[in-house]
């Protein structure tokens, strides 16, 4: 709708159905495999803290950053610990 009126500032609004629907789109393949391989990075060191990795992943959205984070512990590809670390499994 912006486009069509040539607004030149496009916020989300996060009302309208483009914004909402924007929102919940689904992690894809590449960029969850874009995702691991940073995880990956930050990770190769030892553990991190959880909210400290989700910061450095910024901007990528905290919740495709959250949806990566639980199919790698699902396929017990990472060790969540109770203290709030993760940490790569060998």
């Amino acid at each position: 709708l912006a486009d069509y009126f040539s607004a030149a500032f496009k916020n989300n609004c996060g009302i309208c159905d483009n914004c909402i629907n924007q929102s919940q789109k689904e992690l894809t393949v590449f960029e969850f495999e874009e995702l691991y391989k940073k995880i990956l990075l930050l990770t190769s060191k030892g553990t991190i803290e959880i909210n400290s990795l989700v910061k450095k992943l910024q901007p990528i959205k905290t919740s495709h950053i959250w949806q990566a984070i639980q199919y790698l512990e699902a396929e017990e590809l990472i060790n969540q610990e109770p203290d709030g670390f993760i940490q790569i499994k060998p």
